[in-house]
């Protein structure tokens, strides 16, 4: 017994000293002097209405973090078109730091620019982006299943939209008006100028989806990658199993904002929403 504890002794401090030399530790200042920046998300397209969410940054290292700290009640919301017509949202009722207002008094026009103003007791900002010209189709879109383990698989199609390069796809699915997936980038192939997706999706008691292509500018595409990259850190961090955290993403996630002076996106997109049943 004694010889077996040993021979064991040396191997099992290589595998502690191969564990060990995976980590490596990372030690990152934080200011908690920073000041606060106005939060502007929002996403242009032709529909009933415009919503924008305003908001408000907190630096790091508050000892207590309010719901009323991340507002910015003061903020005037200002859209203009490239024509110098400029409409002013208001504030929703049921959530202030939504401004919306009718497409029937400011219509979003495909191709067209469009630049938001906000200005607020932390300051003024500006963001701009151009509506993509032209909306790409579903070719196909064909919900299959269910699989042994009851998931249902969507399998989709589309071709590139010709002479525009600048804009890019993403695809949604939802039931019951709630997303089964955060991400709109996962399962998408090029293959020359045809597009193909395809994803495993749990519907549960629901009998139908609605499967939507997104047309994006560059600015909602690089944002959206942006928002991927985040899930899947998150949904691999929160894992319990050693070889997921170790695994996870060690990096920093890439800024893909464009409003000046401030924090968040300002996009635009397109869309085509098919609705399939099981």
């Amino acid at each position: 017994m004694r010889n077996i504890k040993t021979k064991f002794a040396p191997a099992l401090c290589l595998i502690l000293i191969s564990l060990s030399s995976c980590i490596r530790e990372e030690i990152i200042p934080l200011s908690r002097n920073g000041q606060s920046k106005i939060v502007v998300i929002g996403f242009l397209t032709p529909a009933p209405q415009i919503d924008i969410y305003v908001g408000r940054s907190q630096p790091f290292g508050k000892l207590d973090y309010q719901p009323i700290d991340f507002t910015e009640p003061n903020a005037v919301v200002k859209i203009s078109n490239e024509y110098g017509s400029v409409k002013v949202l208001n504030s929703n009722s049921s959530n202030p730091s939504i401004y919306s207002c009718s497409q029937t008094d400011f219509p979003i026009i495909a191709g067209k620019k469009y630049t938001i103003t906000v200005t607020g007791d932390t300051g003024t900002i500006n963001a701009s982006t151009v509506v993509p010209p032209q909306v790409a189709y579903w070719k196909t879109a064909v919900l299959s299943g269910p699989q042994e383990d009851l998931y249902y698989t969507f399998s989709g199609s589309w071709e590139k939209i010709a002479e525009h390069n600048d804009v890019d796809y993403g695809v949604s699915i939802k039931t019951n008006g709630k997303a089964l997936d955060l991400k709109t980038n996962e399962g998408i192939n090029k293959v020359n100028n045809l597009y193909t997706v395809k994803r495993d999706v749990f519907l549960g008691n629901s009998q139908t989806i609605h499967v939507t292509l997104l047309t994006r500018d560059p600015v909602f595409s690089a944002f959206s990658r942006k928002t991927d990259l985040t899930v899947e850190v998150f949904e691999n961090l929160k894992s319990s199993a050693f070889s997921d955290i170790i695994s996870g993403f060690k990096g920093v996630i890439p800024d893909a904002g464009n409003i000046s002076g401030g924090i968040g996106v300002f996009g635009s997109y397109l869309k085509d929403t098919k609705i399939l049943n099981k």
